[in-house]
């Protein structure tokens, strides 16, 4: 197999690597760029083929697409070449968030997540947590396939509230018809005793 070179450095946002990838073998290209926020890819062909693979920190989210459903800690973008959509079998990124970012916004490792977008959706995918540093949480997560992606935190948007509430209020709605029944019946009692008494009167 022709070994992989790189390109890029600890302190770049991209980085690219060139390697034989055999077919149905695991093939892990180590990024390790706290920058990008990306360990490691790796990815299963069902082809051989001298693929390239390169991994870039985005600043913002690409031209067009819309906002994704949380709150960012990264966007990046992995590219492939020489590789099939269709070889394709399997992809795994290992990613690291900042403990303090995630202090910072009031989260915690369980809310992280990895979105990718695909046909200008953002799709979820929820990750493991492989390890941690000092100052870092690991992650890892597997994909269909590749593209931009962004790592965040989960946000309570979009919570339904419960039907509870609605039906209290459709409850005290239909009461209230009655209630007012009640009060104008003794008003009518008290008028027909009147109009009996005023009759007697008469005669």
């Amino acid at each position: 197999p022709v070994p992989p070179t790189s390109g890029g450095g600890g302190g770049t946002t991209s980085q690219s690597t060139t390697a034989t990838v055999t077919a149905n073998e695991p093939f892990t290209y180590s990024v390790n760029n706290l920058n990008i926020g990306v360990d490691s890819v790796t990815l299963t062909s069902s082809e051989t083929s001298d693929a390239k693979l390169t991994v870039s920190a985005m600043s913002d989210k690409p031209s067009g697409s819309p906002e994704p459903s949380v709150k960012v800690y990264k966007y990046f973008d992995v590219v492939k070449q020489n590789l099939a959509d269709t070889a394709l079998k399997e992809a795994t990124i290992t990613f690291s968030v900042s403990k303090e970012w995630l202090t910072q916004n009031n989260g915690n490792a369980a809310d992280v997540v990895l979105q990718r977008l695909h046909n200008d959706i953002w799709e979820s995918y929820s990750p493991t947590q492989s390890g941690e540093t000092d100052t870092h949480y690991k992650f890892q997560a597997t994909v269909p396939g590749f593209s931009s992606f962004v790592i965040g935190l989960k946000t309570g948007d979009g919570v339904t509230p419960a039907p509870a509430e609605e039906e209290g209020t459709e409850v005290t709605t239909t009461t209230e018809p009655g209630a007012e029944k009640t009060k104008v019946l003794p008003v009518v009692i008290v008028l027909v005793v009147l109009a009996l008494v005023a009759g007697l009167v008469w005669y």
